[in-house]
C-alpha cells in the first residue's frame, strides 16, 4: 500500500499565531518540490512514529518535530530553523543541511550526516548513549555541539572517511567521546 501523505508546492502554512496545527504521522509523510513543513508565523507540530522525508529543496522550516521513527533529509533539503527532538533516527543525505535547527539527540538515538551534508549553524545536544556521526565528506560546519556522557553511558560524536569538524564548537562533558577515523579531520573546530 502507498500510505504516504505527499506535500508539494508551498507546503504547510499556519497563519494563526494563537492556534497550533498538529500532525500525528503514523504512516509516512513526504515533503518535496521546495515545500515547507512550517511556512507561517503559527506553530506547526509533527509527532512522528513512522517516517518523514524531505526532498527536492524542501525544508522543515520552523516546525517542531518529535521523532520516534525515521526522518530523512535528501537532495538539497534542509532542517531550516526547526526544533527537532530525535528519539530514533535522523539522517542528512546528499547535499543537505541542518540549517539553524535546534536538534536534541536522545539516549540511543542516532543523528547521521552523510555524503556532502552539513550541520550548518545548528545547535545539537547529544545525550549520553546518543550518537552523532559524520560520514563521507560531511562536515559539522559552524554548528554548536554539546556531547554528554555519564560513567559507562557515553555519548559519541564520530567522524569517518573524509568528514571534518569544520569550524564547529564541540563541548564534551563527563565521559563523552569524540572520534576521528580514517582521514577525517578536526578542521578548525574548537
Amino acid at each position: 500500500a502507498n500510505d504516504f501523505f505527499i506535500v508539494n508546492g508551498a507546503g504547510v502554512t499556519n497563519h494563526n499565531v494563537g492556534a497550533t496545527q498538529t500532525f500525528n504521522v503514523n504512516l509516512g509523510m513526504v515533503f518535496q518540490n521546495s515545500s515547507s513543513a512550517s511556512n507561517g508565523p503559527g506553530l506547526v507540530i509533527y509527532n512522528n512514529s513512522s517516517s518523514i522525508a524531505f526532498a527536492d529543496s524542501s525544508t522543515a522550516g520552523s516546525a517542531t518535530i518529535t521523532n520516534n521513527g525515521d526522518v530523512e533529509f535528501n537532495t538539497l533539503s534542509g532542517a531550516g530553523s526547526a526544533t527537532i527532538a530525535n528519539n530514533a533516527v535522523v539522517n542528512f543525505n546528499d547535499a543537505t543541511s541542518a540549517g539553524s535547527a535546534h536538534i536534541t539527540n536522545a539516549s540511543t538515538a542516532t543523528l547521521t550526516f552523510n555524503s556532502t551534508s552539513s550541520a550548518g549553524t545548528a545547535t545539537i545536544a547529544n545525550a549520553a548513549l546518543g550518537t552523532v556521526t559524520f560520514n563521507n565528506t560531511a562536515t559539522a560546519g559552524s554548528a554548536t555541539i554539546t556531547n554528554a556522557g555519564t560513567g559507562v553511558s557515553i555519548g559519541f560524536v564520530i567522524f569517518n572517511n573524509s568528514a571534518n569538524a569544520g569550524s564547529s564548537i564541540i563541548t564534551n562533558s563527563g565521559t563523552a567521546a569524540i572520534m576521528f577515523n580514517n582521514s577525517s579531520s578536526a578542521g578548525s573546530s574548537t
